[in-house]
C-alpha cells in the first residue's frame, strides 16, 4: 500500500523539459479554420483533457476526504488513474510530435522531444511498478467495490 502511495504521487511527476500536449499540438499539427486538421488527434486530446480535468477532481476528492478524517481508498485508485493518464499522456505527444517522436538521441531532436520519448518509456515502467495496472483493478474490485473472486 505505501509503494501504491509512492507511485501515485511520483505518477503526476514529469520532467521539466517534457512538452504539453495542447501546447505541442500548437506546435507540431496543421489547423484548419483554428482547430487541429486531424480529426482523430482533435478527438484524443480532447479527451485527454478531460480526463486531467476529472483526475483533477479526484485529487481534490481524496484530499478532503483525509482532511475530514475519512477513511479512502484514493490511493488505490489514484495510482491506477495517474499511471494510466501518464500512459495515456505520452501516447498521444508521441502521435502529436510525429517523426519528431521517434528520436532517442541526436541534434535533429530539441530536449524536450528527447525528454518526451523517455517520459513515453518511462510511463510503461510506471504501470508495472507498485503492482500493475490489472493487479490494480483487481485489488480496487475486492477492496473498494467489494466484488466477489471469480
Amino acid at each position: 500500500m505505501h509503494e501504491r502511495k509512492l507511485m501515485s504521487e511520483m505518477g503526476s511527476e514529469t520532467p521539466r523539459k517534457v512538452l504539453d500536449p495542447v501546447a505541442a499540438a500548437h506546435q507540431y499539427l496543421s489547423f484548419d479554420k483554428g482547430r487541429i486538421a486531424d480529426a482523430e488527434l482533435r478527438r484524443a486530446l480532447t479527451d485527454y483533457q478531460m480526463q486531467m480535468h476529472a483526475i483533477g477532481l479526484t485529487h481534490m476528492r481524496g484530499f478532503e476526504e483525509r482532511d475530514a478524517g475519512v477513511r479512502s481508498a484514493a490511493g488505490l485508485v489514484m495510482k491506477y488513474l495517474g499511471t494510466e493518464a501518464e500512459k495515456d499522456k505520452s501516447e498521444l505527444l508521441l502521435a502529436i510530435l510525429g517523426t519528431q517522436g521517434l528520436g532517442w538521441e541526436g541534434e535533429a531532436f530539441t530536449t524536450e522531444e528527447l525528454d518526451t520519448v523517455r517520459l513515453w518509456a518511462m510511463s510503461k515502467a510506471m504501470t508495472i511498478a507498485g503492482g500493475t495496472s490489472e493487479i490494480q483493478l483487481n485489488v480496487i474490485a475486492k477492496t473498494v467495490l467489494q466484488l466477489p473472486q471469480s
